[in-house]
């Protein structure tokens, strides 16, 4: 059950970080964004890639180990 329960959050919030990995991309590459809107977007980035990364790694381990 834990395991079960590991696995549906983190599918859960790799989802989550999917969405916000995407706005943060529209938000840089919409020219309709102001331009300190664009700048903050792409100051956080590398931040929000790295979130989404080890979301995605916690789950493929999790989906290894069992």
């Amino acid at each position: 059950r834990y395991v079960e329960d590991c696995r549906r959050i983190l599918a859960e919030l790799e989802e989550a970080e999917d969405r916000l990995l995407a706005a943060f991309r529209e938000t840089i590459t919409d020219k309709d964004t102001p331009v300190a809107a664009r700048a903050a977007a792409e100051q956080f980035m590398p931040r929000v890639v790295e979130c989404h990364n080890v979301m995605r790694n916690r789950k493929l381990v999790l989906k290894a180990a069992s």
